[in-house]
């Protein structure tokens, strides 16, 4: 696992490198206090600010699929997606959540109150669905189609999906001219980020309905496999290729 820190009495970034054996996925609390961290058979709470583990969680099972497998939510609950049930840390057990599918990736909003998922059914026979922190429910939207990785707004009004922007209720907004695997949304929902077949970093307005206005694209290059990720506060973009690492001023 990469960590990047910034420094700003010098304005430079430090990378250090952490390993983790199986490594699976990793996600922050709502209050960014903790971070999970999924291996194949244990689940770690670890302090993001020295990378020290604070708890050590033996899994029920196993965990295999897709790479994004956690979703913490504010009920206290970390969803283990391939698993279908949830550790919870306040009575420190696993639960079962109903109605999850273990296929697909899951994505929890930076409130924790709901978390996206879905499957990459070429069919697009299979509906987008959330759980929702508020009823311990999941809730099945009426949009079928496929699901790649999903992004929600920080109290998730919106999320992007695939290129693919939808709704509190998950109704498809519109479409993005972006690569499927690289949205992202700012914290406010007010913007949303992906980058193109260039390599260039795409900026679009979706505070209002479509057509969606788009700023300045920023060229970048990256050819190779790319992940784009949101500064929370709304300064930034970042964006992760192999071996690069770039910060785009957004404000």
């Amino acid at each position: 696992m990469q960590r990047f820190t910034y420094d700003s009495g010098t304005a430079q970034w430090t990378r250090t490198e952490h390993s983790y054996t199986k490594l699976f996925d990793i996600a922050l609390s709502p209050d960014e206090s903790t971070l999970l961290v999924l291996t194949e058979t244990q689940l770690l709470l670890v302090n993001p600010q020295d990378m020290t583990t604070t708890r050590t969680v033996d899994l029920p099972a196993a965990v295999s699929g897709q790479s994004r497998q956690l979703a913490v939510m504010n009920d206290g609950l970390v969803i283990i997606q391939f698993l279908r049930k949830a550790y919870s840390l306040r009575a420190d057990n696993f639960v079962t959540v109903a109605g999850l599918i273990s296929d697909g990736g899951i994505s929890a909003s930076r409130d924790g109150s709901r978390a996206i998922f879905g499957e990459p059914s070429n069919g697009h026979d299979v509906a987008y669905r959330y759980y929702d922190a508020s009823t311990g429910n999941v809730v099945i939207s009426a949009t079928l189609d496929h699901y790649l990785r999903g992004a929600y707004s920080r109290h998730a009004e919106k999320a992007l999906v695939n290129n693919l922007l939808v709704d509190a209720n998950l109704a498809v907004l519109g479409l993005l001219p972006i690569s499927s695997s690289t949205g992202a949304l700012r914290a406010d929902g007010n913007r949303a980020y992906g980058l193109d077949s260039a390599g260039a970093l795409r900026i679009f307005d979706v505070s209002g309905p479509p057509p969606f206005a788009e700023l300045a694209p920023v060229a970048l290059g990256v050819t190779t496999a790319a992940r784009v990720a949101t500064d929370p506060r709304g300064n930034a973009v970042f964006v992760i290729s192999e071996g690069k690492f770039f910060v785009v001023d957004v404000r």
